[in-house]
């Protein structure tokens, strides 16, 4: 194998499990997992500043003001900042969420709920199998959500009215919710994925954790991303399909994907709506 291959690397004590003869996995190979997520976190928040700050667009000629483009804006009025620091502090502080996500993903991993293959490091990335778990995760979190805002009124403010406060999202919003939100719309979901698509090695459940939290996170932006367009001629989602979600609640429940709210006749389209930047 390569000398960059991981078993030329670290200690196969560090991450080799027996199903049949071993009760607990290794961490080792979830720390490298948490790692690397936030690591393409950080690539991801880094890029995002650069470019919604204008400095991945061409600088605007003297004569015109000068200074960086920034990009297009998904909706034209903008929340004051005021009344956005008074809604953070009615939500749930995103470092409990953080906190309570971690636990969970560390009960998945220590307590075997995943399937047996999920801890094996043994081959490479199985892309079809990431875009599988990605379609079924934003189904089961399509139900979820729905059922979030359909069940009852109560259901709603009990679970998913906080993540609602945020009629024009940023990507900083993404944290902001409850507890409750996040068990039907993250823990349910991915349990149900992974207890369903069970061949899946270790690497690719991680290339389907890093896009997921990518993609959860990116469907937040305040800002037009450069390749929306082409995202919503596939069936993608959007930040600007998920602001209308925000701002009009009974429409666009995908979060990876508009094909469900295509399927179940829950889409609309961000260029039906006013305060909308059009065909964006």
């Amino acid at each position: 194998s390569s000398p960059l291959h991981f078993k030329g690397i670290f200690p196969e004590s560090w991450y080799s499990f027996d199903p049949i003869e071993q009760r607990s996995p290794k961490m080792f190979p979830f720390l490298v997992a948490a790692m690397t997520i936030v690591l393409s976190q950080l690539i991801f928040w880094t890029f995002a500043h650069f470019y919604q700050h204008g400095y991945l667009s061409p600088q605007t000629k003297s004569g015109s003001g000068g200074g960086r483009q920034t990009p297009p804006v998904v909706q034209l009025k903008e929340v004051p900042a005021e009344r956005r620091k008074k809604l953070e502090k009615e939500t749930c502080p995103p470092a409990l969420l953080f906190g309570f996500l971690a636990s969970f993903l560390v009960t998945l991993w220590t307590c075997r709920i995943l399937p047996d293959p999920y801890y094996s490091l043994e081959g490479t990335i199985d892309f079809p199998k990431v875009f599988l778990c990605l379609v079924l995760e934003d189904l089961f979190q399509y139900t979820m959500h729905r059922l979030e805002h359909c069940a009852s009124p109560y259901f709603f403010r009990l679970t998913h009215k906080y993540h609602h406060l945020f009629e024009n999202p940023t990507l900083f919003d993404s944290f902001h919710g409850s507890i409750l939100d996040a068990i039907d719309t993250v823990c349910i979901p991915v349990t149900a994925t992974v207890l369903l698509v069970r061949d899946c090695n270790f690497w690719t459940y991680l290339c389907f954790a890093i896009l997921g939290v990518n993609l959860f996170v990116m469907i937040h932006s305040y800002y037009v991303w450069p390749w929306d367009r082409l995202f919503r001629r596939l069936g993608f989602g959007t930040p600007a399909d998920h602001h209308v979600h925000h701002k009009y609640c009974k429409c666009n429940y995908g979060n990876f994907f508009a094909w469900w709210d295509h399927l179940a006749g829950t889409y609309r389209n961000p260029n039906e709506f006013r305060g909308f930047n059009k065909n964006v």
